[in-house]
């Protein structure tokens, strides 16, 4: 993946970052809705980032990647 030229505000990180945490808690808990797990699962497949078939668990650990790249992005560790 190419980085990109154009950054993204720190409150649009910020928020994304929630949205994703919002997501994996709801799937830890077992009440995220079967279509949106499927459907979260084939975006992550579809961009390589998810191996088949994508239990919750995997589901999850992408969703955590995910939220801790962008946690990088931020600024947020020291290293990515």
């Amino acid at each position: 993946m190419q980085p990109t030229l154009r950054p993204v505000a720190p409150e649009d990180m910020a928020v994304l970052i929630g949205i994703l945490a919002v997501l994996e808690g709801h799937l830890l808990a077992g009440d995220l809705p079967d279509h949106l797990t499927r459907r979260l699962a084939e975006r992550f497949r579809r961009l390589g980032m998810l191996a088949e078939p994508g239990d919750e668990v995997a589901i999850r650990a992408a969703l955590d990647g995910l939220n801790h790249r962008l946690r990088s992005a931020l600024g947020e560790y020291d290293a990515p």
